[in-house]
């Protein structure tokens, strides 16, 4: 059970012009066969395997596997709580590579995710239907965000099969033509689009491939046959990487000059380079992937000369073929890449010939079995600190249930309610105007709870019961998600043609997707909602966004007022207070919440020496906020008990006769 070790290095990267590559690739005759020898591969070895396939064309199918089962040290380890044998093999080179995919370095050691609720974004393609994804959203829950390329129907993703990572943030897109064919060029060159809206324009942290199809009575030439998967997946790596991401695809046999010159165009595209076999991948079979680390900044040309390629398949009649795309001499004249590609063929063609072999000898004595496999099912299962258990489905609990389980210690803050801010008791609840955070309201009612149970199951609490109706059904959260907001209308356009459109507006959270961040810092939390809000949300979905609510702090809540202006609606019949929530979005605005993110008796105020803030007790030593005092932040539960509000407008958009506040009492505190 060996981890990656034989990393190759490009120290010198070449520089490959697009005009001189245009000219290297080689059409002919289409041969589905090898010739007698290859150039990657030691010649007895290259034979070996090739005859060793053919003698299995003698056994019985059900013979063969069941020799297959017995003779493989490595088959009970399976699927364990995933979907299919995919989900392992990712989790088996994922722990081989150091989790380079789920937890990405940079090469100083340094993480790619710059905060604890960075999202980790990544693609999986030709991969339905999905064991790559469950494994990563198993690993990382809503931190990881993800976008499936795979062709429809019979192949697509079966999101509802994924019980061990549940996947509300991941969205399947299928291009261009709505099919998810990865040969067609208008299909990458959209999902490229895509991927870049959705990670504001950096591309991914890492794409995973894993394409195939049936090569039933031709498996010998299963290279020959996958030769423009190969170099499609490839194109399409290129195309969504952000500089420093990583690439895994799988392969077959490397015998070819044309797969020989994919994989030296990778290496001229990453620092580093390996072919690896799991464990998890059968040895008797040619399986193996490349697994490329820290993709380089000026892959361009390399990219639009494998585009290049792809197109001038369109154009080749049934009877041709590309046969190679980088020369041979080009190859051989990088000593270190030849001779690794050359090792590698040979160490694996050894163990494959090796155990096609054995399923031969276990054919003839069915007795026969690998003792070791109880073993190395529970070794490996330890290494990829993967839990042993049978994949269930996950039980749905009730609301009232799920919550409870959700909260730790007291519950009271749920029954709790804003108390009503006048001008006879500001001055008494706000002491301190650094302690306080405000949120513009939609509604003219008070913010309450949102329980998610997973997929649809969504609830609002209401005079305390858990309930559901049409808008919660289209609203995505992660399982184990208790978050505190409204359900706001948002409005877009003008005159007859303003639209409005429902959205969840997060004010806090205890929980998102199991993850406790009640006892951070307000600020802390509101972060957290909006790397949760982005993971949740998808760029081309019928479900109901999630919008987290910008707090401001009270000595700057002219901000709030600067915001609002009277513009028509189109819904009320008349013009109210609108709040511009961007530049093309706005919303009602009937008041405002106060959220006191200090926790009592502690005090934040600034220190006009130093002019800087810092919190203040009454029995202890005062703490600069450098310091990262936790004892002095609110946890969530403090929040909502302290919780203030002010409403200006009603339900239907009128002004309160006898509000509570005016806005000049707000900006008069000091």
């Amino acid at each position: 059970i060996l981890k990656v070790t034989d990393w190759l290095e490009n120290e010198d990267p070449v520089s490959l012009s697009i005009d001189v590559m245009n000219y290297w690739y080689e059409t002919g005759e289409k041969k589905l066969t090898y010739n007698q020898t290859t150039e990657f591969a030691d010649s007895e070895i290259f034979k070996v395997v090739n005859c060793s396939k053919n003698v299995l064309d003698n056994i019985d199918d059900h013979d063969f596997r069941h020799a297959r089962t017995k003779a493989n040290p490595f088959e009970t380890v399976k699927n364990g709580i995933f979907q299919n044998r995919a989900a392992m093999k990712m989790a088996n080179i994922d722990w081989a590579c150091d989790f380079m995919f789920t937890d990405p370095r940079y090469n100083d050691g340094s993480s790619m995710l710059t905060s604890p609720s960075s999202l980790l974004y990544f693609a999986d393609i030709c991969a339905g239907p999905g064991g790559f994804s469950e494994y990563v959203l198993w690993r990382k829950s809503w931190k990881a965000k993800g976008v499936g390329f795979t062709l429809r129907n019979a192949n697509d993703f079966k999101l509802n099969d994924f019980y061990a990572g549940s996947p509300e943030s991941f969205e399947a897109f299928y291009g261009h033509d709505e099919d998810g064919d990865i040969y067609k060029p208008k299909n990458i060159q959209s999902l490229e689009r895509y991927v870049m809206e959705m990670t504001e324009g950096k591309g991914v942290h890492f794409v995973m491939a894993d394409g195939g199809f049936s090569v039933d009575g031709q498996e010998s030439f299963q290279e020959i046959l996958s030769k423009r998967l190969y170099l499609c997946q490839a194109l399409a790596a290129l195309s969504i990487l952000r500089p420093g991401g990583h690439f895994m695809c799988k392969l077959f046999d490397i015998f070819t000059e044309f797969s020989a010159g994919l994989l030296y165009l990778l290496y001229q595209s990453f620092k580093q380079i390996s072919i690896y076999k799991p464990v998890t991948s059968r040895p008797a079979n040619s399986e193996r992937y490349i697994i490329c680390k820290w993709r380089l900044d000026d892959v361009q040309d390399i990219k639009q000369y494998l585009c290049n390629v792809n197109l001038t398949w369109n154009g080749l009649s049934s009877k041709e073929d590309i046969l190679s795309i980088v020369p041979l001499q080009e190859i051989q004249r990088d000593s270190n890449f030849f001779k690794y590609l050359w090792d590698s063929n040979n160490k694996l063609g050894q163990i494959q010939a090796l155990s096609l072999s054995k399923i031969v000898a276990y054919t003839k004595d069915q007795r026969l079995a690998d003792e070791r496999q109880k073993d190395l099912k529970k070794k490996c299962l330890e290494l990829w600190e993967v839990k042993d258990g049978v994949r269930r489905a996950p039980f749905r609990n009730d609301p009232k249930d799920t919550c409870n389980s959700l909260i730790t210690g007291s519950k009271d803050f749920l029954q709790s309610s804003p108390e009503f801010l006048s001008k006879e008791n500001l001055h008494k609840h706000v002491k301190s105007i650094y302690d306080w955070h405000c949120v513009l309201l939609n509604n003219s009612k008070p913010p309450t709870y949102f329980l998610s149970l997973g997929g649809s199951q969504v609830y609002e609490l209401v005079n305390n019961q858990w309930v559901s109706n049409e808008y919660l059904k289209s609203v995505m959260m992660s399982p184990g998600t208790l978050v505190y907001g409204e359900l706001a209308i948002e409005l877009e356009g003008e005159d007859l043609g303003q639209l409005r459109v429902r959205v969840l507006h997060i004010i806090d959270a205890y929980k998102l997707g199991n993850i406790d961040i009640s006892n951070e810092h307000y600020l802390s939390r509101i972060n957290y909602c909006k790397d949760f809000a982005k993971s949740m949300n998808k760029i081309e979905s019928d479900k109901t966004r999630i919008r987290v609510k910008e707090p401001v702090y009270l000595e700057n809540i002219p901000e709030i007022f600067e915001k609002i202006d009277l513009r028509w609606s189109k819904f009320h019949r008349k013009s109210v207070k609108m709040y511009m929530l961007d530049s093309e979005k706005y919303c009602c605005a009937s008041g405002i919440l106060f959220i006191k993110a200090t926790l009592s008796p502690w005090v934040r105020a600034l220190s006009r020496t130093y002019k800087t803030m810092y919190y203040g007790h009454p029995t202890k030593q005062a703490i600069y906020e450098e310091g990262n005092p936790i004892a002095a932040y609110a946890p969530f539960r403090d929040c909502r008990i302290t919780n203030k509000i002010w409403f200006w407008m009603d339900e239907f958009g009128n002004p309160l006769k006898n509000p509570s506040l005016e806005q000049e009492d707000l900006e008069k505190l000091k």
